[in-house]
């Protein structure tokens, strides 16, 4: 095995939100759910929630329960799911919303989201009264400043399925993948050397990500490149 007179080599820059065992203790178990409590669902996306009132922000792992009042943001990245007994919020990347789950209050602030009813109920969003049939989801969402609600059109709907499917797997550290010249296969490269630097500034930190790999073959130009994050 070769390693190449110049090495590959992968810098990954990103923020990620930090939930309160970021110094190291384990994160909190989820309360006991109870019926019509919201509760965070099984997806890839980071909420964080203000209870009304309260000035800390938390962030919530699957299966925690959200303060009956409270602000919800969404980190970059993946969208949230948010289950509301029988319904469930869909919240995309980069959104803050006002969520009052007894009294059924959402007030979206910028972002968008999607409201999916498993039976008849009636809903106040965005100050508005809407009597939404059970099957119906709506989207929410901002536009020229106004908060609007609406059915879904052809290219929501399409989003609203992908978010609703189960989380893809997780893909761990960067890899390089090349296409072998004769077999015309994929191989994946090793990886020579990871360095991590994270910078912690509460509640995020800057995370960069340094890979470098080996080259099995004695040319280089023989080798076609793809990233896979």
């Amino acid at each position: 095995m070769q390693r190449l007179h110049q090495p590959w080599g992968i810098v990954l820059t990103c923020w990620i939100v930090l939930g309160p065992w970021a110094a190291g203790a384990a994160p909190p178990a989820g309360p006991p759910t109870a019926a019509g409590l919201a509760r965070v669902g099984h997806s890839q996306g980071i909420v964080a929630v203000q209870a009304i009132g309260d000035g800390a922000w938390k962030v919530l792992d699957e299966g925690q329960t959200l303060p009956e009042r409270c602000l919800v943001r969404t980190a970059a990245g993946d969208p949230c799911t948010v289950h509301l007994g029988q319904a469930a919020l869909y919240v995309a990347p980069e959104t803050r919303l006002e969520l009052d789950s007894p009294g059924r209050h959402i007030t979206l602030q910028s972002g968008a989201a999607f409201l999916s009813c498993k039976e008849a109920a009636t809903w106040r969003i965005n100050g508005q009264a809407m009597e939404l049939a059970a099957g119906r989801t709506v989207g929410l969402g901002v536009s020229t400043g106004k908060a609007a609600v609406a059915d879904l059109s052809a290219e929501q709907r399409k989003q609203f399925n992908a978010w609703s499917q189960p989380p893809r797997p997780a893909q761990g550290m960067g890899q390089l993948v090349i296409q072998d010249v004769q077999s015309q296969s994929p191989v994946r490269l090793n990886v020579a050397r990871y360095h991590v630097r994270m910078v912690l500034q509460p509640p995020v930190a800057l995370v960069e990500i340094d890979q470098s790999f080996y080259n099995p073959y004695p040319r280089q130009e023989a080798l076609k490149l793809r990233s896979s994050w």
